[in-house]
């Protein structure tokens, strides 16, 4: 490809990216708001404490063995933690 042919399609994946992550977003919005009508308890997480508290989860005794070996590591090399 060219590098203009390489350009458009990149930017045609970017916006196909952003309106898919729109319409995904509205249909998360839609099913909690449909959830909450019925009675569901929702409760929000803050991320960034969940995730500062579920990085020793490998570690925990009963759980160590569960997982394959090296697979912690590659996992959060993936995520950049």
């Amino acid at each position: 490809m060219t590098p203009q042919q390489q350009k458009w399609l990149l930017e045609s994946g970017d916006a196909a990216s952003n309106y898919f992550n729109g319409l995904a977003a509205e249909a998360v919005e839609k099913f909690m708001r449909e959830l909450k009508s019925q009675g569901v308890t929702v409760y929000e997480i803050d991320r960034n404490e969940f995730s500062v508290a579920s990085r020793n989860f490998a570690n925990i005794p009963e759980y160590k063995n569960v997982w394959s070996p090296g697979l912690y590591d590659r996992v959060t090399k993936i995520l950049g933690k």
